[in-house]
């Protein structure tokens, strides 16, 4: 019997398809964990409070470190990302990255945790990923992990850290 994936043969004999649906999988993982945990603590949990949508809501300093895959040194960039949260808590926002230009945010704010996507606006590459961030208990940054693809099949992730202007 021939091997096949949703019916489309050979699709997985493909090691980069095969890395690729890894990763994929492995994020689905940690947001689903992420998401059951915040949905046992209570309902209030949907609904930021405006306290809790004035400390996000905003411009902050963006570092991403890229750490995966392992075998790359690590690389550091810095952008400034614009974003806003409604009474609801979902996020929206922008940032700007050197090499592929604006990139649009989209997610939601929970107690302690925001889960974001991204996609580039700009960039003939069609980079998307996820961003999952804890908020400190300071009210000046956040803190967490991210992890991208592009049409190149690269999938590229690290750490993130996301901090007030200084100004």
């Amino acid at each position: 019997m021939p091997r096949s994936w949703l019916g489309i043969e050979g699709l997985m004999d493909d090691p980069t398809a095969t890395i690729i649906a890894a990763a994929i999988g492995g994020v689905a993982t940690i947001v689903a964990a992420y998401v059951s945990y915040i949905k046992g603590r209570g309902p209030q949990l949907s609904k930021p409070s405006s306290k809790d949508r004035g400390y996000i809501s905003g411009r902050w300093v963006a570092q991403w470190t890229v750490t995966r895959p392992s075998e790359r040194q690590p690389e550091y960039t810095k952008e400034s990302v614009e974003i806003e949260v409604d009474g609801g808590g979902r996020v929206s926002g922008t940032g700007t990255n050197n090499e592929a230009g604006k990139y649009i945010l989209t997610g939601q704010v929970w107690e302690h945790v925001i889960t974001l996507q991204f996609k580039a606006q700009d960039d003939c590459d069609g980079r998307v990923g996820m961003v999952l961030l804890e908020k400190d208990v300071m009210n000046r940054r956040m803190s967490g992990e991210w992890i991208q693809y592009s049409s190149k099949k690269h999938t590229v992730g690290g750490t993130t850290v996301w901090e007030r202007p200084s100004n």
